[in-house]
């Protein structure tokens, strides 16, 4: 098992590093585009290998780990005005899927989730760090 974790943790790397080659991505936010995507969809993989493609069972909830991070380093306030909210919806639409037996669209909602979690999360923490300049300098 660890042997195969190690061996994905190397495709990921060589893939995002491919990735930013073929599309060129010279500016912050194309790295953090082609970097928040590749993360998402390397994740829902090491998942489905970790847990053994189990497809009849749900191991952990969609977004616990981001839960888990934003809890630690995210204030209560935006835990409870952007990653509550998102996660949430997340969740919601990940178990409307499941039980449709739209297995391909719950692993497309997962990814698609993941990538609009980081995503809110850095334009508020960017919209925040740009409010607190603003007022400094007034």
């Amino acid at each position: 098992m660890a042997r195969r974790l190690a061996l994905c943790y190397i495709f990921i790397h060589l893939l995002y590093i491919v990735i930013v080659i073929v599309y060129h991505a010279h500016s912050f936010v194309g790295w953090f585009i082609i970097g928040t995507i590749t993360l998402a969809v390397c994740g829902v993989y090491l998942e489905y290998i970790y847990f053994g493609g189990d497809k009849n069972v749900t191991h952990r909830a969609p977004g616990w780990g981001l839960n888990r991070f934003a809890e630690f380093f995210c204030s209560k306030k935006t835990m409870e005005r952007v990653v509550t909210p998102n996660l949430s919806d997340m969740y919601l639409e990940y178990c409307e899927a499941l039980n449709q037996r739209r297995t391909k669209k719950a692993i497309w909602i997962r990814i698609r989730g993941t990538y609009k979690f980081w995503v809110a999360l850095g334009l508020h923490t960017l919209l925040e760090t740009v409010i607190r300049l603003w007022r400094r300098l007034n």
